[in-house]
């Protein structure tokens, strides 16, 4: 049975946190900031009105 392959993932800076996180994790804050997914996927209680824009700007943005 062959085994799936596993990404490692890249440490940023993320401007909204203000901390470093996983680029996966980022990808899943984008999805809850954009309104595709429900809030309860992240372990941050976040505002869409405010992450969005912050998230839409940020450099290492997961979601392009």
């Amino acid at each position: 049975m062959a085994k799936a392959s596993v990404v490692d993932d890249i440490l940023v800076i993320c401007p909204l946190l203000k901390e470093e996180i996983a680029d996966s994790y980022c990808y899943e804050i984008n999805l809850v900031a954009f309104g595709l997914c429900k809030p309860s996927l992240i372990n941050y209680v976040i505002n869409r009105e405010e992450a969005a824009p912050v998230c839409g700007s940020c450099e290492n943005r997961a979601m392009r």
